[in-house]
């Protein structure tokens, strides 16, 4: 860069002025960048590590207090993957019912359409529509893998029909459906993606012998 006029000494009055003159834009942009880094870091520091996601994908909203139910059941029944010490579960909760503007279902179905590939969950409840959708992609483990309960003819969705202990928390299980998602390749040597898995399975079995 050209400076021009008599650089003045350091950190004095005059010095600083001449320094924000030629140095301004990469003063802000150095700051900024340093401010992506900082709350990039401390973000990734701060970021719950859960022992087990699940995704519950139905035509009718899951209520607030029906996920954080549905969350204490998954605490209740799972170890700690993480080993932190302690027991946390996430419930992702995906609908196109209710009354809701058309951006916000066509934004849902985006979604929806990559949810079985990028998940970070493994167990999957579902009403028999997304069931039947989501059969084509290939992602879920046989059910004769983790179960003894009789499938769908698809060979990984359980009926979850009957299950008492979503009925008491509100939950209709006549049209519902369980799978769970399978490890994938880049996963199956991570040892905490795998106690993810094992506690999805464990849940999974859990809700099952509940029917």
């Amino acid at each position: 860069m050209e400076v021009y006029g008599t650089k003045p000494k350091k950190f004095t009055k005059d010095w600083w002025g001449y320094f924000w003159y030629y140095y301004k834009w990469h003063t802000i942009g150095f700051g900024v960048a340093l401010f992506v880094i900082v709350y990039t870091c401390v973000d990734c520091a701060l970021q719950t590590k859960y022992d087990l996601q699940a995704d519950i994908i139905t035509e009718t909203p899951v209520l607030e207090q029906q996920k954080e139910a549905f969350t204490e059941l998954m605490s209740a029944n799972i170890t700690d993957a993480s080993g932190n010490g302690q027991v946390d579960a996430f419930v992702l909760g995906l609908s196109t019912g209710g009354d809701m503007d058309p951006q916000a279902i066509q934004a849902i179905q985006t979604k929806l359409m990559l949810e079985p590939q990028y998940s970070e969950s493994y167990i999957f409840v579902l009403s028999k529509k997304y069931a039947d959708m989501f059969t084509e992609y290939g992602c879920w483990e046989e059910s004769s893998t983790w179960t003894d309960a009789q499938p769908e003819e698809d060979g990984c969705m359980v009926s979850l029909a009957g299950c008492s202990v979503l009925e008491d928390i509100g939950i209709d299980t006549q049209d519902l459906y369980i799978a769970v998602h399978t490890l994938r390749d880049k996963e199956t040597d991570d040892e905490y993606k795998k106690a993810q898995h094992e506690n999805a399975v464990k849940f999974a079995q859990y809700l099952i012998s509940q029917r």
